[in-house]
């Protein structure tokens, strides 16, 4: 589901599994920058549809980046 396409919200959910997993490998240091694409991605789909499977990817998207906070 969360890369069935390309889309902002897409993007968000794959950005943000590479910025926990860059957190867990290299350190905030280099993560930092994925968090910040995983962010711009999930605010630049908010100006695209609002389908059951952006709103999703959207939350999966948000989960994930709660979880790079509470490693960090």
């Amino acid at each position: 589901m969360s890369f069935a396409d390309s889309s902002s919200s897409s993007c968000a959910v794959l950005q943000a599994i590479f910025a926990l997993a860059s957190l867990h490998l290299y350190g905030q240091s280099q993560a930092i920058v994925l968090k910040e694409k995983a962010l711009l991605a999930m605010e630049a789909s908010l100006n695209e549809g609002s389908g059951m499977r952006q709103v999703l990817q959207r939350i999966a998207a948000a989960m994930i980046l709660g979880l790079y906070e509470v490693g960090n």
